[in-house]
């Protein structure tokens, strides 16, 4: 068996690390862009956004099993495509209300989750994806 070659480690930078360097300093940002992240970090450092009290994280049982909460997630998701946190909480607070696990929407008819997410946009559509993820 052949012996291994010794490599030697040196501290300096290599032309690789150089460019990469560079490359991090020229990154392209739109104009005024640290000027405007400024503006919405002083402006939601003294008024939460109704996205950080009732966000689709926040949408979900507490208590429930890991699975249940990945359902409810998922659920809360496809809701809130296209609607206001506001209305996507209040539904999810009804479907939950009603028992909002796999096992008890496929029990549930189409004309009763429609009334529990009826103010979310769109929600005729969702019962049969419902289904299908179910």
């Amino acid at each position: 068996m052949p012996k291994r070659r010794h490599i030697t480690v040196s501290n300096q930078c290599s032309e690789v690390d150089v460019m990469a360097e560079e490359l991090k300093k020229e990154k392209w940002q739109p104009e005024n862009w640290m000027e405007v992240l400024n503006n919405i970090r002083e402006m939601r450092k003294f008024q939460d956004a109704p996205v950080d009290t009732m966000g689709c994280d926040k949408c979900m049982e507490t208590v429930a099993s890991p699975n249940v909460k990945r359902y409810q997630s998922l659920i809360a998701l496809m809701l809130s495509s296209q609607t206001k946190d506001q209305v996507t909480h209040a539904a999810m607070n009804r479907l939950i209300e009603h028992g909002l696990t796999v096992e008890n929407i496929l029990k549930t008819d189409d004309e009763t989750l429609g009334k529990l997410i009826y103010p979310v946009g769109f929600w005729k559509e969702l019962d049969l994806r419902w289904l299908i993820c179910a």
